[in-house]
C-alpha cells in the first residue's frame, strides 16, 4: 500500500532481495554456493497487475515494462503477471487500460531473443514407481 510509493521499484526490489536471501539459503542449507547470476536464474516474478485495491496503487502496463527490463537484464528464470482475466477486459471505469492484452504484449518482451537456458538435467524415474487405484480422477503414486 501507502508505504511502497512507487510500486515498480517495489518489485525490483523484492525480487533483487529474494536473490540475496536465496543464496543465502542454499549456502545455509545445502552448502552450495551460487553466483548472483545462478541465484537469479532460479527466480520468478509475478507482479499484480491492474487495479488490486483502493489501498494498493494501480499497477500499470509501464510498470511491468521496468520489471521486465530488469529480468532481462539479470535474466531471471520467468515473468509472468497476476492475472490474465485482469488484462482481458477493459478496467471497469479505473481508465487505466486502454486496450485488451496490454499486459500480455508487454510480458511477451521478456522472451524476445532470450534464448532457452540449456537443460543440464535429465529428468529420471523414480525406483519401484507404481500408480495404482487409478480412476478418471486420481490415482496413488508411490516410490521407492
Amino acid at each position: 500500500g501507502s508505504s511502497v510509493p512507487d510500486y515498480a521499484q517495489g518489485s525490483l526490489d523484492a525480487v533483487d532481495n529474494t536473490m540475496v536471501q536465496l543464496k543465502e539459503y542454499y549456502q545455509r542449507f545445502m552448502g552450495t554456493t551460487l553466483t548472483t547470476e545462478q541465484a537469479y536464474a532460479k527466480l520468478g516474478t509475478t507482479p499484480s497487475i491492474g487495479f488490486e485495491s483502493e489501498a494498493h496503487p494501480y499497477f500499470t502496463a509501464t510498470m511491468l515494462n521496468r520489471v521486465v527490463q530488469h529480468a532481462k537484464e539479470r535474466k531471471i528464470g520467468m515473468v509472468s503477471y497476476w492475472s490474465m482475466n485482469r488484462d482481458s477486459k477493459v478496467d471497469g471505469g479505473q481508465g487505466q487500460v486502454n486496450n485488451r492484452y496490454e499486459f500480455l504484449n508487454v510480458a511477451q518482451r521478456f522472451t524476445d531473443d532470450t534464448p532457452l537456458p540449456e537443460d543440464k538435467e535429465k529428468p529420471t524415474i523414480p525406483e519401484n514407481f507404481k500408480a495404482e487405484l487409478v480412476t478418471s480422477r486420481r490415482a496413488a503414486l508411490s516410490w521407492s
